[in-house]
């Protein structure tokens, strides 16, 4: 039986380094696969990368060169339109001038001759004098106020014409810089879509391999699960025949098996834990009131039976007269006394054991009253509602944010920043595929 034995062993020996064996060679096959797929994968993607490279690159250097011409085309242009707002203002100042001019004259003019008749007929033209002098006070307060509206319209244009020059200037030194700035992202999205690609790639292999292993220990539990009963039947039936045909074989199998047993560091370990357990709980307070509850049923079973007893021994030595009494049982602890129990303690034998058989019923058919239903299970539903709220790209934090016009709730605000940030023609609801025209805020 022990030459079986150690053919049994060498056999599962052989099996294990097998099996490792097999498992190295084909772990260094996918290795060797892998890395095969990976070089032939950037080989075949390097041109295309590098292609799209130089055409970003010229794309982002020839819209440089237009935005720059533009700027200053734009610059030349408002020069232009500020000297001829600058000489439209003169223009107009000068005819102002010219203005202020004839009405000068005129008022001289007319002065003069009011002057020639005032003299003549100041006494009788008093109230036309008055109107008179009235009309030029009206003609200068006009004159007045077209000089001030001239002069305020010259500042206004030529600030307006500084404000144009500078938003110019602004647009011409900035929008390179943009476009520069939305290239780099393009090529930043392009490697990060390649990375993920190649992550993909990567990732293939591994997860072939896992559900390979998978599959095996599935199928080798299936095995070993359906013929347990079969191995079991031929254990025993192996036990016995060697029982019986070889009791001493028998014999020092299990005294061998003993020995290897105490031999065992953890059988120790186990034993001391055991022992340990044991004192814990002899040294309980729970312990110790069933042993002090026990001992009073014992005096009180005790006791019934002297009394039914007395009648039939009167004279035995050393029993009081009357039957025994029946009392509490003392416990020395040191000095102390335990007090004396409580009539609600003093029960039947038959009653204890029905209430105590009486309460794991009941527990268990209060436990199978509150087991939910398997279909109804509320963690389950309270866990898949917490995992609908989140944000389909990260699925970390909460919906945020509606979509507008598809309005598709499916997003955080961290994600919606990052995919407005993208060109205008990536800019898609994730469910829907729709162009996003508008972002709204949601506070659930």
């Amino acid at each position: 039986m022990e030459a079986v034995y150690l053919v049994l062993n060498g056999i599962g020996l052989a099996l294990d380094v097998l099996g490792f064996v097999l498992d190295l060679n084909f772990l260094l096959v996918s290795s060797m696969l892998a890395a095969l797929t990976w070089m032939v994968t950037f080989f075949y993607n390097l041109p295309h990368t590098v292609l799209a490279g130089l055409l970003h690159l010229g794309r982002g250097a020839v819209l440089s060169t237009l935005a720059i011409l533009e700027s200053l085309a734009r610059l030349i242009v408002g020069a232009l339109q500020a000297a001829g707002a600058l000489l439209r203002g003169c223009c107009s100042g000068l005819e102002s001038l010219k203005v202020a001019g004839h009405l000068a004259l005129h008022v001289a003019t007319r002065g003069r001759e009011l002057l020639q008749r005032g003299l003549l007929t100041m006494a009788a033209s008093s109230q036309a004098l008055l109107r008179q002098a009235c009309d030029v006070c009206a003609i200068a307060m006009s004159l007045v106020a077209y000089v001030v509206n001239s002069l305020v319209n010259i500042c206004l244009i030529g600030t307006q014409n500084l404000f144009a020059l500078g938003l110019a200037l602004w647009d011409s030194v900035m929008g390179p810089l943009w476009r520069v700035t939305d290239v780099l992202a393009a090529f930043f999205a392009h490697v990060s879509s390649s990375a993920v690609a190649m992550a993909i790639l990567l990732w293939t292999p591994c997860q072939l391999v896992l559900e390979l292993v998978a599959s095996g220990t599935r199928l080798l539990a299936t095995f070993m699960l359906a013929n347990l009963l079969g191995l079991v039947l031929l254990g025993v039936v192996l036990a016995v025949t060697v029982t019986i045909l070889h009791p001493d074989l028998a014999v020092r199998l299990a005294v061998r098996a003993a020995e290897q047993l105490h031999a065992l560091p953890s059988y120790h370990r186990l034993r001391g834990d055991v022992a340990r357990l044991s004192r814990l709980a002899l040294s309980s307070e729970s312990w110790r009131r069933v042993r002090s509850r026990s001992l009073q049923l014992a005096s009180w079973s005790i006791g019934g039976g002297g009394g039914g007893g007395g009648g039939g021994a009167p004279g035995a030595p050393g029993a009081p007269q009357g039957g025994p009494r029946r009392g509490p049982p003392v416990r020395n602890r040191g000095h102390e006394q335990p007090p004396e129990p409580a009539p609600r303690f003093l029960l039947r034998p038959d009653e204890e054991a029905g209430t105590s058989r009486g309460a794991p019923v009941r527990g268990r058919e209060r436990l199978n009253e509150e087991e939910p239903l398997p279909g109804h299970d509320p963690w389950q539903l309270l866990k898949e509602q917490e995992e609908r709220k989140k944000c389909v790209i990260c699925q970390d934090q909460s919906k945020t944010v509606l979509l507008l016009p598809c309005r598709h709730l499916c997003l955080c605000q961290g994600c919606t920043e990052i995919l407005l940030r993208q060109p205008a023609y990536q800019r898609n609801c994730p469910l829907c595929r729709q162009g996003i025209l508008q972002t709204l805020n949601v506070y659930l």
